[in-house]
């Protein structure tokens, strides 16, 4: 009889990640096409009520139409809240665009040291735009700023960096990967 219990309890574990991915697709595809109330409901509920891998993905389209003014009104503090919570779950973009509101003091207080110390989280990911960024809000720092800013990057770095599987993703028909 366990063997049983085992497939129905994966058996339910597959069908909500695939109820989650329908709800989340269902949700990307209302923002492409302007739907941005039903994106903006779509995101809300799963950037609120779920844990795992679309979690992070929805709260940046939700920081995203915050800080757009699609769905929601323009909102720079609500579009940080969730930018940071996908920054959180190593959502590269989001930490890149969080880095931005750092920069430019939009919804939260102007640091250049966060603004710093993101753009190099997501830089470690190898994302274009933040690796371009770095240098741009390095040189607003002072010598003593950028010692700091990058004791912030290092703990930033370990919270929500790149793991050893974001660098070496397992290939088909290997057992996974170490650093190379």
């Amino acid at each position: 009889m366990k063997p049983r219990r085992n497939l129905l309890l994966l058996l339910i574990l597959l069908l909500a990640a695939t109820r989650a991915w329908g709800e989340f697709a269902g949700g990307v595809l209302a923002y492409h096409q302007g739907d941005y109330e039903r994106a903006y409901a779509v995101m809300r509920s799963l950037s609120e009520t779920t844990d795992d891998q679309y979690t992070g993905l929805a709260q940046y389209y939700l920081g995203m139409m915050y800080l757009q003014g699609q769905g929601a009104g323009q909102d720079y503090a609500q579009a940080a809240k969730w930018l940071r919570e996908a920054a959180q779950k190593r959502v590269q973009q989001a930490q890149y665009r969080l880095a931005n509101l750092y920069l430019k003091g939009d919804g939260l207080p102007r640091d250049y040291e966060y603004a710093y110390a993101w753009y190099r989280v997501a830089a470690a990911f190898g994302h274009g735009k933040s690796q371009g960024a770095v240098e741009q809000a390095k040189s607003r720092l002072s010598a003593p700023e950028l010692a700091e800013a990058e004791k912030l990057f290092r703990d930033l770095l370990r919270k929500y960096g790149p793991t050893e599987e974001d660098l070496n993703p397992p290939t088909a028909g290997s057992s996974g990967g170490g650093l190379r």
